[in-house]
C-alpha cells in the first residue's frame, strides 16, 4: 500500500506530530513523508537525521492509497487537495478541514464535538510501567517539547531555582530552538532522542499538555502542566492533569502541586477512568492504519470527485453530505461481505420484519397496486412494459402483469430469479450495471423502471443513473423507494439513525437531494410520497406528557408525519424528459 505521511512542520507547533510520522515511516512499508524542502534543510534537520532521504518528498504528488495528515490543523482546501490524491486520514487534526477527512483518529481528547472514527488514548506510543525501582524521590524533570513555542522552560527554571529546588531539577533543552539564560546550578540536558529513561527516574514532571504528559503518567510520574494557551489548559483539565498556569507559571499553584504529599499518579492511567494505557491493552497506530480496509469509492457516488463534510462517523463508517446535491453518502471502512442469497430474503428478512420475504409476498404485491397507480398518474405515455431492478421474488412484477403490463425483472440473487421465472415472468440474474436488460429482453426501452429499496445499495450511483436514463423511454417513469434522511428517526437521533443504517446502504436520500440528482440525469420528480410513518418515535409521544395524553398524542404525531413527510422511508416518481 502506498502511503504518504503529512506531518506538522510549521513553526510553533512542536515536534510531536513529526516524531510520530517518523515512527510510522519505519513501521509502514512503502510509505513516504511530506516535508517541505525548506523545513528539511532548516530547524527540523536533527529530527530527520536518521531518515532515508529517498523516503522524504517535498510535494504531494500521488496518487496514493492512503494519506495520513498528522497536523495541528488544516484548511478545507488543504484536505480537499489531499482527497484528490488518495484516501485521507486525519490524526489529532483540528481546523476547518477536519470534517472533510475520509477517516479521523484522535489519540488525545478534544474540546469540540467533531467526533472521530477512532478516539483512543491507547493509540499513543506510550512506555509501559515497570515499577518505581529507578525513581529518584523528589526529582523534578522539566520538558516542554522539541520547540517550546511559548518559551516556558526559562521562567519555570527560574521559579524552581528561587524556591530552592534547583538541586532536584533536570531540564531538557528544546531541540528546535536555543535556550535563554538559566540560573546557575541547574542540570541542563541537551535534546533527547527519547524521554523515557528520564521520565522513569523523575518523581515530578513539569510539561504542557501533550505526549510528554501522557508518557510521564504512563510510567507513574506525577504530572504538572503549564499551558502555552488557554486552549491547552482546558485540554489538560479535561484529561485530569494538575495545572499551574497559562502562558507562564503561577508560583503558588506550581509549588503547591510539587510539594503535594501522597502517591504519584497511578501507572498506565491515561485519561481519567481509562485504565487501559500501556501494557497489553495498548494499541498500535501503525497496525490500525495499515490494516484499515479502504472504501472502494470515495466522494459522492452521483458526482465523482465531489467531497463534502462529514455528518456522522463510527469505527467502520463515515457519512458525508455532497456539497453539490445534498445527498448523504457512505464511505465504508470494513471488508466487503455482501451476499444477497437465500438467507438475505429468509433469516435476515425475518429478523427485521418478523416473517420471510416469501411470507410477505402478498403484502408487497398489494403495495404494488398503489405504486402502479401512482406511476400511471404521472406518466406522459402509456405504461405497457415494466422493468423491476432488484425484483427479488417478483411481487411487484406479478402485480404489474395482473394489470396488463408486460413485466421483466433483474436481480443479483439467483434463487430469487429462479422463483420469478417459475411465475412465468422473464428475468435475468446479474447486476444492472453489468447486464443490459434492453438487449437481453430485446426492448429499446421500458415505459416504467422501478427500484424498490434498491438504489441505496449502489456505490456506483453515477453509472446506475446513466444506465437508467437509457432504459426509461421518454415520457416514461422511474419509480423508487428508499430510506429517508429527514424522517422522524433521523431527526430524533442522528447518532442512532446512522449507526443503525445498514452497511450496504451507500446513499441516504431526501426529497431535495433526490430532485437535484435525478434532474441532472434527465428525470423530473413528479410525486413524492412519505412512507414508513412511526408516530411512536416522536419525542412528544414518548415524553411523560405524551404518555398521559396517550392516543391523542399518537394521532397528532401521525397526522404531522403525513402532512410534513416525516416518514422513515419514501417513494418518488420521476418522468424521463424528452431527449
Amino acid at each position: 500500500m502506498s502511503v504518504l505521511l503529512a506531518p506538522e512542520t510549521s513553526r510553533g507547533r512542536g515536534s510531536a506530530h513529526l516524531r510520530r510520522a517518523v515512527a510510522l515511516l519505519e513501521a509502514l512499508p512503502g510509505s513516504r513523508m511530506l516535508v517541505e524542502a525548506q523545513a528539511q534543510a532548516g530547524r527540523l534537520g536533527s529530527l530527520l537525521a536518521g531518515v532515508d532521504p529517498s523516503r522524504i518528498v517535498a510535494e504531494a504528488q500521488g496518487p496514493y492509497d492512503l494519506i495520513v495528515v498528522d497536523r495541528f490543523h488544516a484548511s478545507p482546501d488543504a484536505i480537499l487537495g489531499f482527497l484528490a490524491r488518495g484516501c485521507t486520514i486525519g490524526v489529532d487534526l483540528g481546523g476547518a478541514g477536519r470534517p472533510y477527512c475520509d477517516y479521523l483518529i484522535d489519540t488525545l481528547p478534544r474540546l469540540d464535538e467533531s467526533a472521530a472514527n477512532e478516539a483512543d488514548v491507547r493509540l499513543l506510543d506510550l512506555p509501559e510501567a515497570e515499577g518505581e525501582e529507578t525513581r529518584r524521590p523528589g526529582t523534578i524533570l522539566v520538558s516542554f517539547g522539541g520547540e517550546d513555542p511559548a518559551r516556558l522552560t526559562e521562567p519555570v527554571a527560574a521559579l524552581l531555582a528561587q524556591a530552592g529546588l534547583g538541586d532536584r531539577v533536570r531540564i531538557v533543552a528544546p531541540s528546535m530552538r536555543s535556550l535563554g539564560p538559566l540560573p546557575a546550578g541547574l542540570e541542563v540536558l541537551g535534546p533527547q532522542p527519547t524521554l523515557e529513561p528520564l521520565l522513569r527516574r523523575a518523581e515530578r514532571v513539569i510539561t504542557s499538555f501533550g505526549m510528554t504528559a501522557y508518557e510521564a503518567q504512563a510510567v507513574g510520574a506525577k504530572v504538572v502542566t503549564i499551558a502555552p494557551t488557554r486552549y491547552h489548559d482546558r485540554l489538560a483539565r479535561k484529561a485530569g492533569f494538575a495545572r499551574a498556569g497559562v502562558g507562564s507559571p503561577v508560583r503558588r499553584r506550581l509549588l503547591t502541586e510539587l510539594r503535594r504529599t501522597g502517591e504519584a499518579a497511578p501507572p498506565a492511567a491515561g485519561l481519567r477512568g481509562d485504565g487501559g494505557v500501556g501494557g497489553k491493552a495498548r494499541r498500535e497506530m501503525a497496525r490500525l492504519i495499515g490494516d484499515l480496509p479502504l472504501p472502494a469509492r470515495r466522494g459522492c457516488p452521483a458526482h465523482p470527485g465531489s467531497f463534502g463534510p462529514a455528518v456522522w462517523r463510527g469505527p467502520q463508517k463515515s457519512y458525508f453530505r455532497c456539497p453539490r446535491c445534498g445527498l448523504v453518502y457512505l464511505e465504508r471502512f470494513a471488508p466487503d461481505e455482501e451476499h444477497y442469497g437465500a438467507s438475505y430474503f429468509m433469516e435476515e428478512y425475518r429478523a427485521q420484519y418478523g416473517r420471510t420475504y416469501l411470507e410477505d409476498f402478498d403484502h408487497i404485491a398489494a403495495m404494488g397496486e398503489r405504486r402502479l397507480s401512482r406511476a400511471r398518474s404521472v406518466a406522459k405515455r402509456r405504461l405497457d412494459t415494466v422493468l423491476d431492478v432488484g425484483c427479488a421474488y417478483g411481487p411487484f412484477l406479478a402485480t404489474a402483469r395482473m394489470h396488463g403490463l408486460t413485466p421483466y425483472g433483474v436481480d443479483v440473487a439467483d434463487e430469487a430469479i429462479a422463483h420469478v421465472r417459475r411465475l412465468g415472468i422473464e428475468a435475468v440474474c446479474g447486476s444492472i450495471l453489468d447486464t443490459d436488460p434492453a438487449s437481453v429482453f430485446d426492448r429499446e426501452a421500458f415505459d416504467l423502471v422501478s427500484l424498490w429499496y434498491v438504489v441505496e445499495h449502489f456505490d456506483r450511483l453515477d453509472e446506475l443513473l446513466c444506465r437508467l436514463a437509457d432504459l426509461v423511454a421518454p415520457g416514461g417513469v422511474l419509480a423508487m423507494s428508499t430510506p429517508h434522511a429527514r424522517g422522524v428517526s433521523a431527526r430524533r437521533s442522528r447518532d442512532r439513525f446512522y449507526s443503525a443504517s445498514p452497511r450496504d446502504h451507500f446513499t441516504i436520500w431526501d426529497r431535495s437531494s433526490a430532485r437535484r440528482v435525478l434532474l441532472e440525469y434527465g428525470f423530473r420528480v413528479r410525486a413524492f410520497v412519505a412512507t414508513g410513518h412511526h408516530p411512536e418515535r416522536y419525542p412528544a409521544v414518548q415524553s411523560a406528557a405524551g404518555r398521559i395524553v396517550g392516543g391523542t398524542a399518537h394521532a397528532l404525531a401521525a397526522l404531522h408525519s403525513r402532512l410534513f413527510g416525516w416518514g422513515d422511508t419514501f417513494e418518488l416518481y420521476a418522468v424521463r424528459e424528452e431527449r
